[in-house]
């Protein structure tokens, strides 16, 4: 099934995994320059050229 929905201005996408009752994040690093330094999030990355948001999140995994 793909849950995928597309939105305009939308460059990026996130993850929620959940591994049983676990929730699967990562520390972000410490850079000043980048979003939210030094803070849990969950996977995610910015959209590479035409990448669908199911290919992007695919490729954070």
């Amino acid at each position: 099934m793909n849950m995928a929905i597309e939105h305009k201005g939308l460059y990026g996408d996130k993850l929620a995994l959940i591994v049983g009752d676990k929730l699967a994040v990562i520390l972000r690093g410490d850079k000043p320059n980048i979003p939210s330094p030094n803070h849990w999030d969950m996977p995610g990355d910015g959209r590479e050229g035409c990448e669908t948001p199911l290919e992007c999140v695919l490729r954070n995994l």
